[in-house]
């Protein structure tokens, strides 16, 4: 807990940063980040929440400042509410828009496409297979020879695990047999241990016959 009046006034200044950075990390892929780099990222969405807030503000003559702590506790402000209330929405949106820029991708399209950086901005090539390739059937050939040729539904996005569900799955052993799985699908976890995925042609699925996209 803070025990400065300065060091209460930075994490309720931090606040707003805090909010927008756990709605984009609740709705991208997990990132491991040490406490700096997690500090660091909730000061900058708290810069741009406020320098975002201070233009609504002087628009509807509010405070500047929602909210300020002094040695004798909050100063409550006229229009305190209003102003907190707009801080809060100001970071929830810039939380949302942020993650969906960072999800699809779009800012990192760009600057590829400017010639500034060649670099997905996901977490890795496992993650940008799955996403970049949506509409695809996937043929998984495991260690053991076996292949399963399904439509990705579901895949993990923790680097520390590799997991897949394929659906509609037609499922090939070893020996030449081949078979057509009665029911919605198969999860492959880490003990399938897949060996490599091939991405066949799109819209067609494994018997040839036309597939739409969900």
């Amino acid at each position: 807990m803070p025990t400065t009046v300065a060091a209460l006034n930075i994490l309720v200044f931090l606040l707003p940063g805090f909010l927008s950075d756990r709605i984009i990390v609740s709705l991208n892929a997990p990132r491991e980040r040490s406490d700096l780099v997690f500090v660091i990222d909730a000061l900058v969405f708290a810069f741009v929440d406020y320098v975002i807030y201070s233009f609504a503000a002087a628009h509807l003559k509010l405070p500047a400042i929602p909210i300020q702590v002094s040695a004798n506790g909050a100063e409550f402000l006229p229009g305190q509410s209003a102003s907190l209330a707009l801080l809060l929405a100001i970071a929830a949106v810039v939380g949302l828009i942020w993650a969906k820029i960072s999800d699809a991708g779009w800012l990192y399209k760009l600057l590829k496409y400017l010639h500034v950086t060649r670099v997905t901005g996901r977490v890795d090539v496992w993650h940008d297979i799955f996403t970049d390739f949506r509409g695809y059937w996937f043929q998984v050939r495991l260690k053991d020879g076996t292949r399963i040729t399904g439509w990705p539904d579901y895949f993990s996005d923790n680097p520390a695990k590799r997991e897949v569900f394929l659906r509609e799955a037609l499922i090939e052993s070893p020996d030449g047999r081949d078979y057509d799985l009665e029911g919605p699908g198969v999860l492959l976890t880490e003990r399938a241990e897949i060996e490599r995925i091939e991405i066949l042609n799109k819209e067609t699925d494994h018997v040839g016959r036309e597939k739409t996209t969900d």
